[in-house]
Order: C-alpha cells, then sequence, then structure tokens
C-alpha cells in the first residue's frame, strides 16, 4: 500500500527535533495559552467526514496526531487544512475512498474513529489498527477479539486480510438494525465510536449505549453533532449504578457547522505539574471550567499547591509551592474519578518532591506506568507494587538527576519524563521527543518563552 502524502501539510512548520537537551533546575515563569483540547479534535475531524458541506473547528491544536488525521482525510479524496492559525476547515464532498493507510492508522490514536464514518459513508472500509500511545498491553498491530465485538454491536462487521507490507488491514460492512451496548465500565472509545457509527444514517437505525463515557469532551462532542442535526438524547436515570444511556436516532443529512473545540486539560495538568516541579510561577490562560478542571483544583489542593482560578477570564495562577506539597493517593479510573488516567504520569514526578509516601492506581489500562523506569533511574523512589499501583516514596528537598533517556511511546509517560528533566539538577538529553509532539503543541519553544533552557538536537 502506498504512502500517501497531502500538499495540505505543506503549510505547517518543520517537524521539531527528535532529541532535546534540556538544562534542569531553572523555575518556570511567565504565561503559557492552552491549546485545543487533543482527544476532542481527533474525533471531530472524523465526524466531518459525515457532513453534507464543510465543517469550520476553531481551536484546533497544530500537533502531530492531528497533522496525521488531516494527511488521512487529504488522501482520501477530502479537503483539509488550517486557515488563520487555528481554524481548520474540513470539506468531505470529494471523498471517494474508504481505505485509509496502513502506516498512517498506526501513528494516531485518533484514527480509529475513521472506521465508523467511513462505514457509515461508504459502507466499507479498509486500514490497519489505529496505534499513537503504547499502552493497554496486547499486540498494536491487530484488532483484539475484545474491539471486534465492539463493532459487531455496533452494527459493523469485520473481517481480516492480508496487505502486501505485511500489516494487518480490516474490512468493515454496515449492517442496519437497532442495536443496544451496555458497557461494564464507562469506556470513552467505543462511546465515541458509537456516537459516530450512527449520528448519520438512511435508515434511522438507533443505539443505546447504556452506562457511556461522560466526560467533557464526549458531552462536547454530543453537542456539536446535536448542532449538525444529530437526534441524541441522554438519560441521567439510575447514573449511579451505571444505567444512563445515550440513545442515537440516526438522521438521513448532517449539516456542515463551525464549533469551537475546548481547551486540552491534559495540556493544563501538564504545564502546571512542569510550574510545580521546578517551583515556578505560571499563569495558564484559555482555561476553560469543566468537572476535569474542578477535580484537579481538588488535586491541587490536597497537594498543598497554592493556585488561584479566576472563572471570568479562565486563568490559573500557580505559586511557588514545591517546599511544601503534601503526598496524595491518587486513583486513576473511568471518568468521573478522582483522577484522570492521563493525568497520573504527569503528577508522578511532583509527587516524587512531596515529603511522604503516596500511591497512585490506574484501573483503566492494565499497565500504563511507562515513564516509571526513567523517572527511577532519575533517582525517584519508585517502587511497582503491580501493573496497575505503584508507590511514590517522596521526600521534601528531592532533585532528579540529570541523565540521558529514551521517552516512552506515550505522550503522558514522554511528558512525565520532560518534567522530570526541566526539574533535574544538570543536563539532561532525552530521545524520542515526536511522542511529546504528537500531543503537545511546540513543547519546546513555548517551555522557552517561560524560561526553560531546551536545545534542540
Amino acid at each position: 500500500m502506498a504512502e500517501t502524502t497531502s500538499p495540505h501539510l505543506e503549510i505547517h512548520e518543520r517537524q521539531p527535533s527528535n532529541s532535546l537537551v534540556i538544562e534542569g533546575g531553572i523555575p518556570l515563569h511567565g504565561s503559557h495559552e492552552l491549546q485545543g483540547a487533543k482527544n476532542l479534535a481527533l474525533q471531530l475531524t472524523a465526524i466531518a467526514l459525515l457532513a453534507d458541506g464543510p465543517v469550520t473547528l476553531n481551536n484546533v491544536p497544530n500537533i502531530r496526531d492531528v497533522q496525521t488525521n488531516i494527511d488521512i482525510i487529504n488522501g482520501l479524496g477530502g479537503e483539509a487544512s488550517f486557515r488563520s492559525g487555528k481554524r481548520l476547515i474540513i470539506d468531505a464532498a470529494n471523498i471517494s475512498s474508504s481505505n485509509v493507510n496502513a502506516r498512517r492508522a498506526l501513528e494516531s490514536t485518533g484514527s480509529r474513529y475513521y472506521i465508523p464514518a467511513l462505514v457509515r459513508r461508504n459502507g466499507y472500509m479498509t486500514t490497519g489498527p489505529s496505534g499513537g500511545d503504547d499502552i493497554g498491553g496486547g499486540d498494536r498491530y491487530q484488532l483484539s477479539d475484545k474491539t471486534l465485538e465492539l463493532y459487531r454491536a455496533m452494527g459493523i462487521g469485520g473481517r481480516k486480510i492480508s496487505d502486501s507490507n505485511g500489516i494487518e488491514v480490516f474490512e468493515f460492512v454496515g449492517i442496519p438494525g437497532d442495536h443496544e451496548l451496555k458497557q461494564a465500565n464507562r469506556y470513552f472509545g467505543p462511546t465515541m465510536q458509537a456516537l459516530i457509527a450512527f449520528a448519520k444514517n438512511e435508515h434511522g437505525d438507533t443505539m443505546r449505549v447504556i452506562n457511556p463515557s461522560i466526560e467533557p469532551e464526549v458531552t462536547e462532542t454530543v453537542r456539536m453533532l446535536r448542532a449538525m442535526g444529530a437526534d441524541i438524547h441522554y438519560s441521567q436515570k439510575g447514573r449511579e449504578v451505571g444505567e444512563d444511556y445515550f440513545e442515537i436516532r440516526g438522521e438521513d443529512r448532517l449539516s456542515g457547522v463551525e464549533f469551537d473545540v475546548m481547551s486540552d486539560p491534559n495540556e493544563m495538568v501538564t504545564y502546571a505539574a512542569a510550574a510545580i516541579a521546578t517551583n515556578g510561577d505560571l499563569e495558564i490562560t484559555n482555561v476553560d471550567y469543566s468537572q476535569k478542571t474542578e477535580v484537579f483544583f481538588d488535586i491541587l489542593r490536597k497537594m498543598n499547591v497554592i493556585y488561584e482560578y479566576d472563572y471570568k477570564n479562565k486563568k490559573l495562577e500557580l505559586y511557588p509551592s514545591r517546599d511544601h506539597l503534601k503526598p496524595v493517593n491518587l486513583a486513576a479510573d473511568f471518568w468521573p474519578a478522582v483522577c484522570h488516567t492521563d493525568w497520573q504520569q504527569l503528577l508522578t514526578p511532583v509527587l516524587a518532591m512531596a515529603n511522604g509516601e503516596s500511591i497512585v492506581s490506574d484501573k483503566v489500562y492494565p499497565s500504563r506506568f511507562t515513564s516509571v523506569d526513567a523517572l527511577t533511574h532519575m533517582g525517584a523512589d519508585l517502587t511497582v507494587i503491580n501493573p496497575q499501583v505503584i508507590k511514590i516514596n517522596g521526600s521534601r528537598g528531592f532533585q532528579f538527576s540529570h541523565g540521558e533517556l529514551n521517552l516512552p511511546h506515550d505522550v503522558r509517560g514522554a511528558s512525565s519524563v520532560l518534567i522530570a528533566a526541566l526539574a533535574a539538577n544538570g543536563r539532561s538529553v532525552i530521545h524520542g521527543v515526536d511522542q511529546i509532539s504528537r500531543g503537545l503543541e511546540d513543547a519546546p519553544g513555548s517551555l522557552r518563552k517561560l524560561g526553560a533552557h531546551i536545545q534542540e538536537l
């Protein structure tokens, strides 16, 4: 299968270096404006394929995963390009192909959302499994039986066929009818794919997703689909026991729309953690208030971090707090939770500086402590109790040692090591920075503006 390269990508700046030299120990200071939410933007680019007219997405982050999705759309015959900074225009009118390059699919977690979109649009598609973060175990190059079962529940059948380059690709065929998906946990991906698969179809097929994900990125997706004309109802009855549901009744037409992408809560946590770890004084702007921001503020209070949040101006101010941090226990779980799974690794280097023992658990993935080896190499006292639980023996005055490190293949795990290097005593060299650029827009440049000493190799 030939590689597809779109001329639209030429307007983007060059790809960042894959290695960085960081002189650590310098407090961050200044102001940083949050980008749009990565996890929301990725699925909205796929939803644009269902529209009968152009879709305009505002506040879209110019990151590698988004660029990969733009390349996928253009490779299918559509038109997608950035205009005026963070304004992304997508016109799917000329899409005729349903063949997503398998190697492209492996570059982004968001490629999975093209499966239900293209099945509903063209009746089938072929691709490889989505890639991106190497977390959760299993073979990244194979769709699991559980995933295939999910697609069957959504009315999408699949069979494996072999590609000439040796990567398995898959063919999906839409099956009309009414469906119900009852989830054991509030899974984000299946909820999102069900919304995409059933929002538009000429048969009026319906899907009821029981115990759905209710993360802000999901509710924002529902808001955009409704603006496009989708018929989606949420019943919160029985929410405490997992009996709430989305009911999606397919419409035969969805219109083009202009939509603003919310700010990225994961980037907020990343820069906040970097400020705390370096004992900095940082203002973070464009912080949209949501259930996620309030939960994060609660974590900050428990850690004894000094901060202020200006609701009117959407501004978070963090003050030097490293010398009086308190340990906390973080239990990452399916949302709503006391800690999001994307945050636990970002906060681990901060807890290494808190005076006492912290326990961090993650029930969402079977093994997502991808930064533990690197942080331990840099001097953190971390103990893996089991693949889903670690213990952090923090101490006041602890400072990471410098080193040369390979970043894990996980946006949040790689960012965790970056935070440690920013706080470390001395010069660190980190390799594999492309993982960070998948989720954070020009992190080296943004950190330099905040006073960090970073050189790209």
